[in-house]
């Protein structure tokens, strides 16, 4: 694919970074001290500064609106150099699920927040180790003036460190995201070291408080 000029600078922009400030031994020092969040912490820092956080962010939040092109070359670089961070579980997956189905209230809270780089969010789908969202079993039910979520998730990228929790739920014969609060009361995760020292949990929902999405 032949880059526009924008996207050229911003491929080579993020070469760069990554290879000053990620390479792959950064991968293994986190391995070998354990590291307890699991991600490379002055890396996410740079990339903040350098408004990547925001890139798939519209700019009325506080990003740069750059596109599914710009993250997929942001993302690229990550892979290259196997830089540690949580920009899939927040940057791309995180502001694309609120930016496409949050409501305004949502959107206003959250995606600034993405963009700046003050919180992390984990997309928990998958109730089992296989991607098969037509067989999600976690329940939401109505619980007074609110929703309720009961279930577990697997392979939940970046949950152990996430402010904030997108899950997916039956609701009656449909399916829908909920937003949760890692701490709230109910929840338990459990961090899962992958075969590559990946973050992934386990989450448990134990009869925990949600917020629907606005299109859920």
């Amino acid at each position: 694919m032949k880059l526009n000029d924008e996207q050229q600078m911003l491929q080579d922009s993020v070469a760069r970074l990554m290879a000053d400030k990620g390479p792959v031994s950064h991968l293994r020092e986190l391995r070998d001290r354990n590291d307890e969040k699991g991600y490379d912490e002055p890396l996410w820092h740079a990339m903040v500064e350098a408004g990547l956080t925001g890139i798939l962010v519209p700019e009325e939040h506080g990003g740069i609106g750059f596109g599914l092109v710009g993250a997929g070359l942001v993302a690229r670089e990550i892979g290259r150099n196997l830089s540690v961070t949580p920009f899939l579980s927040t940057a791309v997956l995180g502001a694309t699920a609120l930016a496409a189905g949050g409501s305004a209230e949502q959107q206003q809270k959250w995606l600034p927040a993405i963009a700046e780089g003050s919180v992390i969010t984990a997309l928990a789908v998958d109730d089992g180790a296989k991607h098969r969202p037509e067989a999600i079993k976690t329940e939401a039910k109505a619980a007074g003036d609110g929703v309720t979520l009961n279930g577990g998730k697997l392979l939940v990228l970046d949950a152990h460190v996430a402010d904030l929790l997108l899950v997916a739920a039956r609701q009656g014969d449909d399916t829908a995201l909920f937003l949760v609060d890692p701490k709230a009361q109910g929840v338990s995760i459990e961090r899962t070291r992958m075969v590559d020292d990946r973050n992934a949990a386990r989450v448990t929902l134990d009869n925990v408080a949600a917020e629907p999405m606005a299109d859920g």
